[in-house]
């Protein structure tokens, strides 16, 4: 059910999302999300930046992104201490408290404290990535696809990053991986180079309760009191080598890890944050947006309540089956405000009407110089067209 909702939501933000993009936001006025590589050129000792680009990322390694990590589960995380600890979201270790749960110990909804190591829970089927190098590879990938379209371009480009691919894991360490991935729908090409652990245990996670304090009409809203925090922690096997849940298995000894700072933030910080947005739809046409505000968004909102509703009418039938399809309503009920939120957000925000007039300030632009007018001239009509039929 999950995968479904997934290849739902890819087809009805009509984007490529890279949930495997690691991403770094900038906060207002100054803000944009941006790939580690790009860290270095742009200008955050003149925004109050204290350490250098290459402390935060390094292609070399040893840079603070290898402490934020990818939970596969789809959360970012990260490093806090020299024995493998993790911090994440109360939501985003939730369906290994529910795996865990019985219906004499729902830690759904008690949460869970390890009083020792020996007594941390397995989280089952939770795996993390950790990012090792992150390396901008448009130009090999769309090499010699110069004047093709359509199928014969996907090919061309399938082709070239599979064949990258190959030649790049070949070369990587023993345990990682390598993954070419289109971002920004395929105006771009990067190569993410990882290395995963599959043995993450949850430490102390709180009960729901605390870790959803104000529930789903507090979600998504600004401000809110929630304690959504998890803490879990990475083991591998002996000799370092990552390995199932073994009792035999030690903590994972990570390259970095986070300090915490817990003294005073004043107006006027630098902020950045580094992580795993997914992706962005920012740059899309007028058309797409208003797809999503009046018609998708508003479907997906529908489509997931009705599932909703079928597995809470299930969940009473037995306290059996009310523990063991928490996890999934809660994920839903979670899905349903954000696209429920974000019609709002569009719709107040005036979205449809703001990229409208920037594609009519683009038809001036294009009309004032022959050179344009040969080049885009028909681009908006042409998209127009294709979204009408």
């Amino acid at each position: 059910m999950r995968s479904l909702r997934n290849q739902l939501f890819s087809f009805a933000t009509v984007t490529a999302l890279t949930l495997s993009s690691f991403g770094f936001v900038l906060a207002k006025p100054d803000e944009g999300m941006y790939t580690p590589d790009k860290i270095a050129q742009l200008p955050l000792a003149q925004r109050g930046l204290k350490i250098k680009p290459e402390d935060i990322y390094n292609p070399r390694g040893g840079g603070l992104s290898e402490a934020v990590i990818r939970l596969d589960s789809g959360c970012s995380a990260e490093f806090v201490s020299p024995d493998g600890l993790i911090l994440t979201n109360h939501h985003c270790g939730y369906d290994a408290l529910v795996a865990a749960s019985t219906t004499e110990k729902n830690y759904g909804d008690i949460g869970y404290k390890a009083n020792n190591r020996g007594e941390e829970l397995p989280a089952k089927g939770y795996t993390i990535s950790i990012p090792e190098r992150t390396e901008d590879v448009t130009a090999q990938v769309t090499k010699g696809t110069e004047g093709l379209t359509g199928d014969a371009l996907a090919a061309a480009i399938r082709k070239n990053a599979m064949e990258l691919q190959t030649a790049e894991q070949a070369k990587a360490p023993a345990g990682s991986t390598v993954q070419i991935q289109p971002v920004s729908s395929g105006y771009f090409y990067y190569l993410y180079q990882t290395h995963k652990v599959s043995d993450i245990r949850i430490v102390y996670a709180p009960p729901k309760n605390i870790g959803f304090f104000g529930g789903d009409p507090d979600n998504f809203e600004w401000t809110r009191h929630a304690g959504d925090f998890t803490w879990m922690r990475a083991y591998v096997a002996p000799d370092g080598t990552s390995a199932e849940y073994s009792a035999n298995n030690v903590p994972y000894k990570p390259k970095k890890f986070l300090s915490l700072n817990i003294g005073p933030k004043n107006e006027g910080d630098f902020v950045f944050v580094l992580g795993y947005p997914g992706g962005t739809t920012r740059y899309r046409e007028s058309q797409n947006i208003a797809y999503a505000q009046d018609v998708n968004f508003p479907f997906i909102v529908n489509f997931l309540t009705v599932q909703t509703n079928a597995l809470q009418e299930l969940s009473r039938e037995s306290e059996e089956k009310r523990v063991k399809m928490q996890g999934e309503i809660f994920e839903l009920n979670n899905s349903i405000k954000a696209y429920g939120g974000g019609v709002e957000a569009i719709k107040r925000a005036h979205v449809v009407d703001q990229r409208r007039a920037d594609e009519a300030k683009f038809t001036t632009w294009i009309a004032a110089a022959p050179e344009r007018q040969k080049r885009y001239g028909t681009v908006l009509a042409d998209i127009d067209r294709l979204y009408k039929s």
